[in-house]
């Protein structure tokens, strides 16, 4: 997956803590692409209903970058859109292909973050509590989302030892 991240070195504007926020998005977009690729849908299937953990972890991933991108109002969902609108794992259910949550990821990845570096100072850290789902500046929810993404990717690595 090529992914560029030239228009973020150029942005000397941007507050310092949005520049560390980007860093780790592209550090954890470029890291899930990795991950999946290394993990076959054989090895999937080595530990039984167990193995509908990893597709669950990836797909809400993917899922809640594309939820972020809704809240910019990006009217773009992932192609698994209605399995994740749920709690837990869901273990009677076909989940679809680690190449099925790939492209969705390789699609919502450069989308969300052009649209992040978009947004000015104004936008990223007012606190706002008129939304019911979120209270707090974006900034917050993006500073959620990375912290989320890095328990995933963790949680994806130790998956990955045991099924490879």
């Amino acid at each position: 997956m090529e992914y560029n991240t030239s228009k973020f070195m150029v942005m000397d504007n941007k507050d310092i803590r949005l520049k560390m926020l980007i860093l780790k998005y592209d550090e954890h977009t470029l890291q899930l692409s990795k991950i999946l690729n290394e993990i076959t849908e054989k090895d999937l299937y080595r530990f039984d209903v167990y193995s509908k953990s990893v597709p669950w972890i990836v797909g809400g991933q993917v899922s809640f970058r594309f939820q972020i991108a809704n809240v910019l109002g990006i009217e773009i969902n992932p192609s698994t859109d209605q399995i994740f609108r749920t709690d837990g794992t869901q273990l009677y259910i076909e989940y679809p292909s680690l190449e099925t949550f790939r492209k969705d990821w390789e699609i919502i990845s450069p989308i969300l973050k052009n649209e992040i570096l978009e947004l000015d100072n104004e936008e990223l850290f007012t606190f706002s509590e008129e939304e019911p789902k979120m209270k707090g500046s974006f900034f917050d929810l993006l500073s959620f989302m990375i912290e989320r993404e890095r328990e995933n990717i963790d949680a994806l690595i130790l998956w990955r030892g045991l099924l490879t």
